[in-house]
């Protein structure tokens, strides 16, 4: 049996050559609007090997791990295995498509693959999950972008204690930490280090034997998000850190788990063709027309239904400008109005500067959260402490409650709660 790392967050096990299971597949195009890109694609010998799998799990629904794209791609035969979500966004994807293959997993039990080979996972506060897979005596645990607690780590630990481990985990920032702005002055909260410590921290308390890099293998291409590329933590920095116990193996790893040595791997770098019409399509797409007054009633209502919140994280408004266009909305949460353009452009608690296309499209399709995955988001704030700790609340955990709808109800919102504790015990 072995394990094999391709595109950003996809895992592939093989046994004897026959692919059984993969994860979170996204092997063509880019994501989120064109910012995203693979380091490595796929070559033609693992498309072959990935059309040819019997499961694909995924983790969760942002689009770097349920990328529509490749799905679309892919060989129809392939049965998908889902987490039972509280919200129905995952589902939904699946059953509008008459010709995807799935099955919703119950949480924390044990579903077997192959006669050695079986799965478990365990979802998370934030709609995420953690999947655990046990070959023989060994455990790979795919912690993907997640950063479980303690309490988390500690249920995993009882499950793959002295027992071989291999964990792969995402290692690089994959959020709007930098681009909060204050005085047009990028703020800079965690240096790289920062992030090396964490996944230290999980490897040295769950006594990994082996660490694979994992779910950070993009960069940011867009003229707008290049920027980001100098923010990113790459395997050089975690070769340069690396002091751990845990073996660091290479990224895009293929590995003998029954004799535990790495497998040649051929990579194939960038696929300057596949970049380039990646590229050229960026520079070709125009900037479509999107209704204004639409745009403006689903705002003032996402908004208003978030107002109680937002009157607290920012009193004195919220404003979204963008790169493209020459107006302005201002949403004040104290009296829940909305204004057009004519009001103080610097009297404000946080000001949201993105592109408009992207902004429209999470507007209309409540989620609103993608916007700052990006990398082409500017946040300016008015304070450094309070300015970063209030978005940080907005997008990260207000804006994914809500979109989710644990915040709908007093019914939904205990559920989501009872749901969260009961997965930390």
């Amino acid at each position: 049996m072995n394990i094999q790392t391709l595109g950003h967050a996809s895992l592939l096990i093989k046994k004897k050559n026959k692919p059984l299971l993969m994860t979170d597949p996204w092997f063509f195009g880019s994501s989120y609007w064109n910012s995203w890109g693979l380091k490595r694609y796929p070559t033609k010998s693992n498309l072959k090997d990935i059309n040819k799998v019997k499961f694909a799990f995924i983790t969760h629904e942002h689009k770097d791990h349920l990328h529509p794209e490749t799905i679309q791609k892919l060989n129809k035969k392939i049965k998908y295995l889902i987490p039972n979500f509280k919200h129905n966004n995952v589902k939904n994807f699946f059953k509008d498509d008459k010709s995807l293959n799935y099955k919703i997993l119950k949480k924390e039990k044990w579903y077997k693959l192959d006669k050695n080979l079986k799965i478990l996972y365990i979802p998370l506060w934030r709609d995420d999950t953690i999947l655990i897979i046990r070959y023989k005596n060994k455990f790979i645990l795919n912690i993907n972008d997640a950063y479980p607690n303690k309490l988390i780590l500690n249920k995993i630990k009882k499950i793959t204690k002295l027992k071989k481990l291999i964990i792969l985990q995402s290692y690089s920032p994959a959020s709007l930490i930098n681009s909060i702005f204050l005085n047009n002055k990028r703020l800079i909260f965690y240096k790289k280090i920062f992030f090396y410590k964490k996944i230290e921290k999980v490897c040295s308390f769950l006594e990994a034997n082996f660490f694979i890099p994992f779910a950070s293998q993009v960069f940011f291409m867009r003229k707008d998000s290049k920027w980001a590329n100098s923010f990113s933590v790459k395997y050089e920095d975690l070769k340069k850190y690396w002091s751990n116990k845990t073996k660091l193996l290479p990224e895009y790893s293929n590995f003998d788990l029954d004799n535990e040595e790495l497998i040649k791997n051929i990579h194939k770098k960038n696929d300057k063709i596949q970049i380039n019409k990646i590229v050229k399509k960026i520079k070709s797409e125009k900037n479509y027309f999107y209704n204004k007054e639409n745009f403006s009633i689903n705002l003032k209502k996402k908004m208003s239904s978030l107002r109680i919140f937002l009157i607290f994280l920012f009193p004195r408004g919220l404003v979204f400008s963008f790169s493209d266009k020459n107006f302005k909305f201002k949403y004040l949460p104290l009296n829940d109005t909305l204004l057009k353009d004519k009001f103080n452009k610097e009297n404000y608690s946080i000001n949201i500067h993105a592109p408009y296309g992207p902004v429209h499209e999470c507007i209309i399709n409540n989620f609103l959260e993608d916007v700052g995955i990006g990398m082409f988001t500017k946040i300016n704030v008015k304070s450094k402490y309070y300015g970063g700790f209030s978005t940080y609340i907005f997008f990260n955990v207000l804006l994914p409650l809500a979109e989710h709808n644990h915040l709908s109800s007093i019914k939904r919102f205990r559920l989501w709660i009872n749901n969260s504790i009961s997965s930390m015990f």
